[in-house]
């Protein structure tokens, strides 16, 4: 499976951390989920959540925590290449290797174009209902309040919880 296609997977594993962090019967909101496309198409993703007192505790005594988000997607997607795992007491961030396809026009001006295809985050509960020993403890919502597709160049899409985001395309010169 191409690694655009996993997307939600990134966002499961996110929530399989908070599960770690959270009580029983958590309700987990994601505040922002922001995706920053490179110029070779890897992307960045940074997750942005809030963590409660006690969940902030349980934080600081999880050890491995970035190995709990490669084991999520590994298990899943061996092939999929997921590196720069970090999981801090208010995001989690990742990068994901080839998300975006990318072209580059033979003709002068050259452009170079970006194109990723749509995905749905409801995809994440469905992984996570395949988990019904963890699903029980958690009402997760797979719709960030903010998610966010940046792309080199400048062009930026934002979207106010939404629970996917569009096929995407933007172009630039040189």
């Amino acid at each position: 499976m191409h690694a655009r296609n996993l997307l939600p997977v990134a966002l499961l594993a996110i929530v399989v951390v908070a599960f770690v962090f959270a009580g029983p019967a958590s309700a987990f909101t994601i505040k922002t989920f922001v995706v920053t496309v490179h110029e070779n198409g890897d992307a960045d993703i940074r997750a942005g959540y809030q963590l409660s007192w006690p969940e902030l505790f349980v934080y600081y005594v999880t050890p491995m925590k970035e190995d709990l988000v490669k084991t999520a997607i590994g298990s899943r997607y061996p092939k999929l290449a997921v590196t720069d795992v970090h999981v801090l007491p208010d995001s989690a961030d990742l990068t994901l290797k080839k998300f975006a396809e990318v072209s580059r026009s033979a003709t002068v001006p050259v452009t170079t174009t970006y194109t990723t295809r749509a995905v749905s985050f409801l995809i994440a509960k469905e992984i996570l209902d395949e988990y019904p020993d963890i699903a029980k403890f958690l009402s997760p919502d797979f719709s960030p309040e903010m998610t966010i597709v940046k792309f080199p160049g400048g062009r930026e899409y934002s979207y106010k919880n939404a629970n996917g985001i569009p096929a995407l395309s933007a172009t630039i010169m040189g």
